[in-house]
């Protein structure tokens, strides 16, 4: 099946739609966006013919029908987007390490300062601990 999938597509790249073909390989989710908001816009206009609109009205469908198709392809592109980030994840991962292992020995290191500047908290002077007197 892979075989006859290859085949027809040299077949459509050297062919007389060759230049479209390189163009949609070329440029991905343009192609997507063009293709899926020719289909929207297909299904849109015969089912608004049933409803009674201005033609402005049917031509602001269409264009926030065709917004949303780049809309929708544009959140498919986030999966792709993330596939390619799983790829340098080990790079991410090492440097993520070495940040924490970096933090953790300073913190191990006793400090010079003997205090943190904070006074410890005395017990009973909070707003919540007083009583009420009678």
């Amino acid at each position: 099946m892979a075989d006859f999938f290859n085949r027809f597509m040299d077949n459509l790249r050297n062919g007389p739609v060759g230049p479209v073909v390189r163009w949609a390989e070329d440029h991905p989710r343009l192609s997507m966006w063009i293709v899926l908001a020719i289909g929207m816009v297909a299904i849109l206009l015969p089912e608004s013919l049933k409803v009674n609109m201005e033609w402005y009205q049917r031509g602001v469908l269409v264009i926030a029908t065709v917004l949303t198709a780049g809309a929708c392809v544009w959140i498919i592109s986030w999966e792709d987007e993330d596939e390619g980030e799983g790829e340098a994840a080990p790079e991410k991962s090492a440097k993520v390490e070495a940040k924490v292992e970096a933090k953790t020995a300073s913190a191990a290191k006793p400090s010079a300062k003997k205090g943190t500047g904070k006074l410890p908290a005395k017990k009973g002077t909070g707003r919540l601990s007083k009583k009420k007197q009678s």
